[in-house]
């Protein structure tokens, strides 16, 4: 059965998400005109174009229709296809994206939580990696690779956190491979030291074995 369109609920978090993305689709159409430009930002095309974002067709729906948030790498597809400034905008759109999953995170009962945690005796899940969870050659070839440019640049820490807009205390933290950053923290770094900001995410999926 095909995909369709579906209503949203703008005052719902995915909802508001999946209604900003249907205005980039069709800010995207308007200017693509009709033809081989129009065809080429289609969800068909941007699903088949796997590299370097894998996605596919029935998430970039589920974005559309606000079911689902999309995952970093089904985002930055749909930015890189859409939005006229290409991979300039993955981070700003990565930014929004985590602003979403923190309102659906409060959005659940906080309740559901600590009975879960008391029923299996187990502690509240904490955000981030653990230690054991990712791999430590493949998150130390990323922080090199940051460390290597940022050297060749000759920028500070402070520098770096300025023009990523991140905090100096999250910069630091990344640059000293004490955690695997998130896809928007990976993206903002990239485009402050001017590196391409897939091979990097592909750097990230890596250390977290994805």
């Amino acid at each position: 059965m095909p995909n369709r369109r579906r209503a949203v609920d703008p005052t719902h978090p995915l909802g508001g998400f999946a209604r900003r993305l249907r205005d980039l689709q069709a800010e995207a159409i308007a200017r693509a005109g009709s033809g081989e430009a129009a065809s080429e930002i289609s969800i068909d095309e941007v699903a088949v174009k796997k590299k370097p974002w894998p996605t596919t067709r029935s998430a970039i729906y589920a974005a559309l229709n606000g079911s689902r948030l999309p995952s970093p790498y089904t985002l930055c597809a749909i930015v890189t296809a859409w939005d006229p400034r290409g991979q300039d905008a993955i981070a700003e759109w990565l930014k929004l994206r985590d602003r979403v999953e923190e309102q659906l995170i409060n959005l659940r009962p906080a309740a559901a939580t600590v009975t879960s945690s008391r029923r299996t005796g187990a502690a509240p899940p904490r955000r981030g990696h653990a230690r054991e969870e990712y791999d430590q050659e493949a998150l130390q070839a990323l922080v090199q690779r940051l460390k290597a440019e940022a050297a060749k640049k000759d920028l500070p820490v402070q520098a770096i956190a300025v023009r990523a807009r991140l905090g100096r205390t999250t910069t630091s933290e990344v640059l000293n491979g004490r955690s695997v950053p998130s896809a928007r923290t990976v993206a903002a770094l990239a485009h402050a030291l001017g590196l391409p900001a897939d091979d990097l995410l592909r750097m990230r999926a890596a250390a977290l074995r994805e």
